[in-house]
Order: structure tokens, then sequence, then C-alpha cells
């Protein structure tokens, strides 16, 4: 699960926006899905999250954190060695 948190971790800091990660659950062959699907803030906050069982997990979003993470972001818009 650790990973998984990394992931999502990652992938809004990388594009600063909501983030939704689903995971089945159950068994598959020999692999073992544990669920813990979640929806992730701008700021990186776990606003929903499933248990691990079979579940849905929805919620009304704000848009208006979108732009005001961007607004507290530095850009780099060039490199130079």
């Amino acid at each position: 699960m650790v990973r998984y948190t990394r992931c999502y971790s990652s992938q809004r800091a990388e594009n600063q926006m909501f983030v939704a990660m689903a995971n089945q659950v159950g068994r598959v062959g020999e692999t073992i899905f544990v669920g813990g699907s979640v929806i992730v803030d701008p700021y990186g906050r776990i606003i929903a999250e499933a248990g691990c069982g079979e579940e849905i997990i929805s919620l009304s979003i704000d848009l208006s954190l979108v732009q005001e993470r961007g607004k507290n972001t530095i850009k780099i818009t060039s490199c130079t060695n």
C-alpha cells in the first residue's frame, strides 16, 4: 500500500490537480487486491477513501482549489547549464 500511496501523491504533486486512484478488491489467481481507492485534492489531502471491501466512493469537488494551488507554485520556464 505504501507504493500505491506514493503513486497518487506524486501524481497530485506533478499535476497540481485532483487525483482519483482506483484499486480493485479480491483475488485473481494468486494475486490479492486490497482496495483502498482514494480521491486526493491538489494539496495532497485525502478527501475520500474506500476500505478493503467492495465500495463506491464519490463526492463533489471544489475546482477553485486547482486554480488556487497553481497560483502558489514555482514555475520553471527555462533551464541553463
